[in-house]
């Protein structure tokens, strides 16, 4: 027969939860190291001409092809390619392009499919969730050799 007896510990429960509210108000530390993992996978996704899934981007028309200098999709004059920014704070992670035509090719228009670049997937995530995880192991583990 297995059986557990659960026993709660305020006065470690209390350190804890101090330990964590220090900890969480300062996530900038894990937020960065995200934006160290995707800014590169987003950049990928342009060599790959691929989605954040993988998926292939939709070959470009004839008449696009015609009109190029290069048969590369997104990538002519590398600007969007170059534009790909992350910026970690304290409480907050921001991350995109700063290209205004990308709102189109993310979308989509009546002559152009969508070929999505930023994108969260689930793989992505979870990575920044072991990021975090890792980052407030680490904060407590400091705090609780002080």
């Amino acid at each position: 027969m297995f059986e557990m007896r659960p026993r709660f510990d305020a006065k470690n429960f209390k350190s804890f939860a101090k330990n964590l509210k220090s900890s969480v108000s300062n996530l900038e530390p894990a937020f960065d190291e995200f934006g160290r993992y995707i800014q590169p996978e987003t950049q990928r996704q342009f060599t790959t001409e691929t989605d954040p899934d993988g998926n292939k981007w939709a070959e470009l028309s004839p008449v696009t092809l015609l009109r190029k200098q290069t048969p590369y999709i997104l990538r002519e004059t590398f600007f969007m390619y170059s534009m790909i920014f992350y910026v970690a704070t304290k409480n907050s992670f921001e991350f995109g392009i700063r290209d205004p035509k990308y709102k189109f090719h993310h979308e989509g228009t009546a002559k152009m499919p969508a070929r999505v670049v930023i994108g969260i997937t689930d793989k992505r995530k979870q990575r920044l969730n072991r990021i975090i995880i890792v980052y407030l192991k680490r904060v407590r583990s400091r705090r609780a050799r002080v």
